[in-house]
C-alpha cells in the first residue's frame, strides 16, 4: 500500500497544487466505487487480494495531503464548532464501547441486533466507513486540544518519535524487515506475552537508533564541493580581475 502510493504520489500532489478540492472529490469517487465494485489488486495466493485495498486506502492519504496543501484552513469552521465537537467525542465513545463489547460479554449484550447486523463486519480491508469517520472524529479532538506549538511536542522525552517521524519512510523500510525478523523469532520459540514485550521493545530501540545515525548523518560536513561554489573563488584569484 504505502509504495504503491509513494509511486503514485507525484501525480498526486500535482493534482492536488493545481485542484486541490477537484482531487479530494475524485479520491472520495474512487473511494465509493471502489468499495461499492469491489475493486481490488489481485495477491498471492491466487483468489486474495491485498489485505490494505489502496483504491480504498488512498482516500485518506489524499485527505492529508489535502489538508497539508491549504485545505485545512477550510475546516477550521467544522473544527471550531461546538456541536461538531460534541458529535466527534460521542463517536469515540460510541467507538470504544464497540471495542469494549469484545473483551466484555456484558456489555455485548447490551448492543441491539439491528445495531450489530449495521455495523458489521467492520471492514479493515477497504477502509469501512466507520474507520473513516472514527479517524475524522480523533482528528477533530485531537487539533481542538492539541495545538501544534504545544511545549511538550517538543520535549527531549519526545526526541525518539521527532526522530522517527523525520525520517519516517527509511524507519518503515526498516519496520517491514523487522516485523519479519520479530515474526520469525517469535514463530521459532516461545511467543509467550514478556517475549512479545521484548521482541518489540527491541524492534523500537533499533529503529529509534538508526533514526538517530540517520539524523547524525544528515549533519555531517559534505566532503566534496559542488562544482558552482569553486567558480567564484577561481573568478577572484584570477590575475587582472582585481
Amino acid at each position: 500500500l504505502y509504495i504503491s502510493l509513494v509511486l503514485a504520489s507525484p501525480l498526486i500532489l500535482w493534482c492536488l497544487v493545481r485542484r486541490p478540492n477537484w482531487t479530494l472529490l475524485g479520491s472520495a469517487v474512487l473511494y465509493v466505487l471502489a468499495r461499492w465494485f469491489d475493486w481490488n489488486f489481485a495477491s498471492y495466493p491466487p483468489g486474495t487480494t491485498w489485505y490494505f485495498n489502496p483504491f480504498a486506502w488512498q482516500l485518506l492519504f489524499i485527505f492529508a495531503a489535502w489538508c497539508g496543501v491549504g485545505g485545512a484552513a477550510q475546516l477550521q469552521f467544522l473544527i471550531r464548532s461546538r456541536v461538531v465537537l460534541a458529535l466527534a467525542v460521542a463517536w469515540i465513545l460510541f467507538a470504544l464501547l464497540i471495542v469494549m463489547t469484545w473483551h466484555v460479554p456484558f456489555l455485548e449484550s447490551l448492543v441491539p441486533r439491528w445495531m450489530i447486523k449495521a455495523i458489521y463486519p467492520i471492514d479493515k480491508t477497504d477502509l469501512d466507513m466507520l474507520r473513516l469517520t472514527h479517524f475524522l472524529a480523533l482528528a477533530v479532538v485531537v487539533t481542538r486540544y492539541l495545538p501544534r506549538n504545544w511545549a511538550p511536542l517538543t520535549s527531549k522525552w519526545l526526541r525518539p518519535l521527532i526522530l522517527c517521524g523525520q525520517h519516517s519512510l527509511a524507519i518503515f523500510c526498516i519496520g517491514v524487515f523487522l516485523s519479519f525478523g520479530a515474526h520469525w523469532i517469535l514463530m521459532q520459540y516461545t511467543r509467550g506475552v514478556w517475549e512479545q514485550l521484548v521482541v518489540s521493545a527491541a524492534g523500537i530501540v533499533i529503529m529509534v537508533a538508526i533514526a538517530w545515525l540517520l539524523n547524525r548523518a544528515a549533519k555531517v560536513p559534505s566532503l566534496f564541493v559542488e562544482a558552482a561554489e569553486l567558480e567564484p573563488a577561481k573568478t577572484a584569484t584570477e590575475p587582472g580581475k582585481a
